[in-house]
C-alpha cells in the first residue's frame, strides 16, 4: 500500500486503479504560460512503514498560441487644423503599450504586427514604427482603430479619436474638446 506525492505546482498524481496488482500511476494537470518549457518533476512514493523513494524526471510543456489583447488605451488626441503632427502608438514591450501578447514573454518566436482601419489621404500609418503622421487635416473628429496581429493570425483592436480643432482654438484643460485627453496633445 503506497501513497504518492507529485512535487509539481500544476501536476497531480494517483493510482489508475488501486485494486490492480501492478498499478498504473496517472499524472494530470494544466500548465500555465509560466510553465512553458522544461519542467523538473519529482514523484515520491511512501509505504505504510514510512519508507520512501522518489524519481525525478523532466516534462516539456509546448506553448500554445495566446491571442494579443488591448493593454493600455490609446489616448485621444487634439490637433489644430492644418498643423502637421505625429502620433506614436506604444508597441508591445514599451511603456504604456497599447497591446501585449502573453506569448511575447515565453517564446522568441512571437511578434505583433500593426495595422489600422482605413485612413483619409491626409493621414498615414507606418506599421513598422506604429506612428501616425499628417501634414495637416481639416476640422472634425476621426475615429481610428488600430489592430495588433500575432503570427498565428489572431488579433486585438483598440480605438481612439483624433480631434482636429479649427484654426485659432486654444487648448486648455478647463475647456477640453469632447474626445480630448487633456494630458495629450499631438506634436
Amino acid at each position: 500500500n503506497l501513497s504518492l506525492r507529485c512535487l509539481s505546482p500544476w501536476l497531480t498524481c494517483g493510482w489508475a486503479d488501486a485494486s490492480d496488482p501492478s498499478p498504473v500511476i496517472v499524472m494530470e494537470g494544466t500548465p500555465a504560460n509560466s510553465d512553458v518549457g522544461l519542467n523538473v518533476v519529482v514523484l515520491e512514493a511512501t509505504d505504510e512503514h514510512g519508507a520512501s523513494a522518489s524519481i525525478t524526471f523532466e516534462v516539456w510543456v509546448e506553448n500554445v498560441n495566446d491571442p494579443p489583447y488591448a493593454y493600455h488605451p490609446i489616448p485621444n488626441v487634439c490637433v489644430s487644423e492644418g498643423d502637421a503632427f505625429d502620433i506614436q502608438v506604444a508597441r508591445a514591450g514599451e511603456t504604456n503599450a497599447a497591446f501585449t501578447d502573453p506569448d511575447l514573454w515565453v517564446t522568441d518566436d512571437e511578434e505583433l504586427s500593426y495595422s489600422t482601419s482605413p485612413l483619409p489621404s491626409t493621414l498615414t500609418f507606418d506599421a513598422d514604427t506604429a506612428v501616425f503622421a499628417s501634414g495637416g487635416m481639416a476640422p472634425g473628429d476621426l475615429p481610428v482603430t488600430v489592430f495588433a496581429t500575432d503570427l498565428a493570425g489572431e488579433s486585438a483592436s483598440s480605438e481612439f479619436v483624433i480631434s482636429v480643432l479649427p484654426q485659432g482654438h486654444i487648448f486648455t484643460t478647463r475647456q477640453p474638446y469632447p474626445y480630448a485627453d487633456p494630458a495629450y496633445v499631438a506634436t
